[in-house]
């Protein structure tokens, strides 16, 4: 459950070499709560969720008035899908310390993910009323705000979040979306801007300044940006669906058709954006030519 950024290759061995010293240490000391978190962290990183879960629920046995294990296991269920489950671990961890912050975090998150947007509101207002100099309870604030539907309060949070300290491509591209979507095109498109001076690699800003400008109609820029978003990332169905879309906009079917395929390919739920344009390519008597 570590918040650091390392090469995939050394972060597993790190967890790994974690792992056996931890079992090491639990041969002689079964007990350990200690051994028993860094084993149970290890597993979670290495994706073994019941062997992390099976860890935490003994240190839960052992210690039952710790919040962080019950922390810790609301990750681990929440990672599996089990949200109910999930917050009734950050419920207990909060009667156990009603200022663990990362509780209120992680269970609004988990009250966002099943769509309680309003509780959710009201555990990032308890963060933020312990921590109100910390970025992370603005920004999560306006995720919910945007999940709601609230895209000018989402967009102020967002503000606030870079103001205390969290001046990212990922904060300013989320608060370009706001305003793209509250139809402040200008705005939008100075944080795009912005976003990849700050990350220049960043494949979703590239996503979603494409859908602006071929909203605006700007379609040689959106056709860029959905082709380096793809290039980046050659996943990214919406950026190959979008470069085939705007390829039909600017009469380059051909080139069109393969994408759209593609894409589809990649994520069938893009079949009501790709069907319309595709279905106009396949059509009896279609003919195109290149310009």
């Amino acid at each position: 459950m570590s918040d650091e950024t390392e090469n995939p290759i050394d972060e597993r061995q790190l967890y790994e070499q974690q792992l056996a010293e931890a079992n090491d240490r639990l041969d002689g000391s079964p007990s350990s709560i200690e051994a028993l978190a860094e084993r149970g962290d290890a597993y979670y990183e290495l994706g073994e969720l019941d062997k992390a879960m099976a860890d935490f629920n003994r240190i839960i046995e052992l210690q039952p008035n710790s919040p962080d294990a019950y922390v810790y296991r609301g990750i681990i269920r929440a990672d599996k899908g089990q949200l109910s489950m999930a917050i009734v671990d950050y419920n207990q961890a909060l009667i156990l310390d009603p200022t663990f912050i990362k509780a209120y975090n992680n269970r609004g998150v988990a009250y966002m993910q099943s769509g309680k947007y309003d509780l959710a509101l009201a555990d990032f207002d308890a963060y933020l009323a312990l921590a109100p100099n910390d970025p992370t309870p603005y920004y999560a604030r306006a995720l919910a705000q945007t999940e709601a539907g609230h895209y000018d309060k989402a967009a102020a949070d967002f503000t606030l979040a870079i103001n205390h300290g969290m001046a990212d491509a990922d904060t300013y591209n989320n608060r370009a979306s706001c305003y793209a979507l509250l139809g402040d095109n200008d705005k939008a498109l100075a944080d795009y801007n912005y976003a990849l001076t700050l990350d220049p690699d960043h494949a979703y800003t590239y996503t979603n300044r494409a859908r602006l400008h071929g909203q605006l109609g700007n379609y040689d820029a959106a056709l860029a940006d959905f082709t380096r978003a793809a290039q980046l990332d050659p996943t990214n169905a919406q950026a190959i669906a979008g470069a085939g879309v705007i390829l039909c906009m600017l009469g380059r079917y051909p080139e069109a058709t393969p994408l759209l395929t593609h894409a589809l390919e990649l994520d069938p739920s893009l079949e009501p954006v790709v069907a319309p344009f595709r279905d106009a390519l396949n059509a009896p008597g279609a003919a195109f030519s290149e310009n």
